[in-house]
């Protein structure tokens, strides 16, 4: 039976590095090709010397998807998501996508995309997360009006965006659930005196700081009681397994927008 080829879209960055380590680890794939921005100082390089892994042996890090895969796995930047999409589009492939600070522009192209192939964008591809996005709109919807919403996220000191991108689809997923919608005031942080807490609005705050993975909780506050929901992340090959399970089950899936949790059969 043959493997699964995967193309490794931002293959030198933290989590592309994880995605092929996973896929060398797990023996149900192969590496087709390794992408990298041009500019980067890897690219056009020996794979197997860029990323001390004899196992690359024979691939070139690459600026270009060139074919040889049947999906493409994405973590690399804005600028990169957008020739993924292209590519993908044009090879007729799967497109599974980690990559964070998407415009509306880029939002649009992937709904875009969806049309003609199977497209999943998430912030996280962790089991234990996307589950998590699910009781945390349980709980909103439940609490709404009744309770005062706090959301906080710690990540290692070299993540270059924050809030995380799990954040704010946790802060998005509560104000739907909430009925609150864009009423709701979101203050990110707070300073200063005279800075008391309202009822209804949502404070989000980034920590940043050492080798941590990931660590996400949402905190409903009532009187004399509170509920906390958290998930910590030990290390990033959860989500590098994940990417690689959502690319199969994609592989398999009609064109269209697919969401992880409802490769999981979530609601």
């Amino acid at each position: 039976m043959s493997k699964f080829r995967i193309a490794v879209s931002g293959a030198m960055g933290r989590m592309g590095a994880a995605v092929v380590s996973a896929a060398l680890e797990s023996g149900e794939f192969e590496i087709g090709m390794l992408l990298e921005d041009a500019r980067h100082p890897s690219c056009g390089k020996d794979a197997a010397e860029a990323l001390s892994n004899r196992r690359l042996a024979g691939l070139r890090i690459e600026s270009g998807f060139k074919g040889g895969a049947d999906a493409i796995v994405d973590f690399s930047s804005p600028q990169g998501l957008s020739a993924r999409i292209s590519e993908c589009v044009e090879a007729r492939i799967p497109l599974v996508s980690g990559t964070t600070g998407l415009d509306a522009a880029l939002s649009r192209r992937l709904a875009e995309a969806s049309a003609r192939i199977p497209v999943m964008h998430s912030p996280n591809m962790s089991l234990g997360v996307n589950l998590m996005y699910s009781l945390v709109e349980s709980a909103a919807k439940a609490l709404s009006g009744r309770a005062e919403t706090e959301i906080a996220e710690i990540h290692h000191d070299k993540k270059a965006d924050a809030p995380s991108g799990t954040a704010g689809e946790i802060l998005r997923r509560v104000l739907a659930a909430s009925g609150a919608g864009s009423a709701a005031p979101v203050l990110h942080g707070r300073e200063g005196a005279g800075k008391r807490r309202t009822r209804d609005e949502i404070g989000v705050h980034a920590l940043r700081g050492g080798t941590v993975t990931g660590e996400h909780t949402v905190y409903f506050f009532m009187e004399g009681e509170r509920i906390e929901i958290t998930h910590r992340a030990e290390n990033r090959s959860i989500f590098a397994h994940g990417a690689l399970w959502a690319a199969k089950r994609l592989a398999a899936s009609p064109a269209g927008l697919h969401t992880f949790a409802g490769l999981m059969g979530l609601p």
